[in-house]
């Protein structure tokens, strides 16, 4: 289900209005009873842990990771060879028979290669890690994401839902004065033209907060659910810039994943380096004929003559290369948008402030001056509903800064690595 609404905006005024909220209304009654199950912020992340698709795969191939780490700690397997055969004498006084010869091999390993094998594999388990810590940290910002848009859903209803509820009264109080001949029919006429029109805004308000309420249940992990929010999200704190820039640069896990894919790189490169002479093999020889029994004991050496491994050490220094690309720009990529973020979050503050302060005991002073003026007859209602809309504009204007205010917040709690 999908619905495209408004937090501000002024409201149509064409004669299609009316047909308009009448086709909000019967779409509205169509809708299925609001009887979804409403969590809490720590239970919707609760949930979202627990049944996060994303996490898991990262969880995933962290454990893959780690068994990794214990594929490069382990030993090449010693070999067995036995073979036998007819021993053929060339001389009559040597007797024919049976040869046998078992032959033991063991490749040995040289210490340089088996530790660089051993580091990639470590930078490797941290990647992984770092990789979990991010898919964890945009798991949290998203739940927080939505569950703040089915709070702002909320709130946007109940301001649609009173203004409704106030344009009822007027109109039911003009009907009366239009009824015993106090008052004049266009007012009436006005009234009832608001009054669809706020009802429409309602509707509207109920589609987005069940598109709202969906979100939430998809970021939780249960998308064929349909989940409310009760609570709140608790203020987060934010820093100055320079300390955000820091702990960015420290604690944020998609910078430390690329980190770690590098250093994986350049333990790969060392790896393919060493591999130009990987190893010995150690063997041994039990050769038994119809004359003697003998133990031959050799040391076998490869010799990279022809394959010096030039193509994949060029290959994962390519991949040196890129991986220090991908952090420079994984870097940069993130300060900007921790930049853009705290701007957005100061002006969205400051919003807010000048709307508490200001904005919003202007519109109810105005807003009380002209209901008394109507009904003291020195106004029409137009001055009236006028200025009914602006106090209710005003205080969507403070319901979408406060959103704002929030959502820059929950990005920069992303980015600084926190997944509380």
């Amino acid at each position: 289900m999908a619905a495209t609404w408004t937090w501000i905006g002024r409201r149509p005024r064409a004669r299609g209005a009316l047909a308009l909220a009448w086709l909000w209304l019967a779409l509205g009654l169509a809708l299925p009873a609001a009887g979804q199950r409403a969590l809490s912020l720590e239970e919707a992340l609760r949930i979202a842990h627990e049944k996060s698709p994303g996490l898991a795969l990262a969880q995933a191939d962290e454990e893959r990771a780690f068994a990794a780490t214990r594929t490069a700690r382990q030993y090449a397997n010693p070999s067995l060879l036995g073979q036998a055969g007819p021993f053929l004498a060339r001389r009559a006084d040597v007797a024919a028979g049976t040869a046998i010869v078992v032959e033991l091999s063991q490749p040995i390993e040289l210490p340089m290669l088996r530790s660089a094998r051993r580091r990639a594999a470590g930078a490797g388990l941290e990647s992984a890690r770092a990789g979990t810590r991010a898919a964890e940290a945009e798991l949290v910002a998203r739940v927080k994401r939505a569950f703040s848009d089915v709070l702002v859903s909320q709130e946007l209803l109940k301001v649609d839902s009173e203004e409704r509820d106030l344009l009822t009264q007027v109109r039911d109080g003009i009907e009366r004065a239009v009824r015993v001949g106090e008052g004049p029919g266009l007012d009436l006429a006005r009234a009832e033209t608001e009054l669809l029109i706020a009802r429409r805004d309602v509707v509207a308000a109920e589609l987005g907060l069940v598109e709202a309420r969906i979100a939430l249940a998809s970021a939780v992990g249960d998308p064929a659910g349909e989940f409310g929010a009760e609570g709140e999200i608790p203020p987060i704190p934010i820093p100055p810039l320079a300390e955000l820039r820091g702990r960015l640069a420290r604690d944020n896990p998609r910078v430390a994943e690329a980190r770690r894919e590098l250093e994986r790189t350049e333990s790969v490169l060392s790896v393919e380096r060493h591999r130009r002479f990987d190893g010995l093999e150690f063997q041994t020889d039990w050769v038994r004929d119809p004359e003697n029994d003998f133990v031959v004991v050799g040391l076998r050496v490869p010799l990279p003559l022809w394959n010096r491994r030039g193509g994949e050490i060029a290959e994962a220094q390519a991949g040196v290369k890129r991986a220090r690309a991908a952090l420079a720009l994984q870097e940069l990529a993130l300060n900007r948008e921790l930049e853009d973020l705290y701007a957005l979050h100061r002006l969205a503050s400051e919003h807010v402030i000048l709307i508490e302060q200001g904005l919003v005991q202007q519109s109810q002073r105005a807003l009380r001056g002209a209901r008394a003026a109507y009904r003291s007859g020195d106004r029409g209602i137009l001055e009236y509903l006028d200025a009914q809309r602006t106090f209710r504009e005003v205080r969507l204007d403070l319901l979408t800064a406060r959103a704002q205010t929030q959502r820059a917040a929950i990005e920069i709690e992303r980015l600084a690595g926190t997944t509380r």
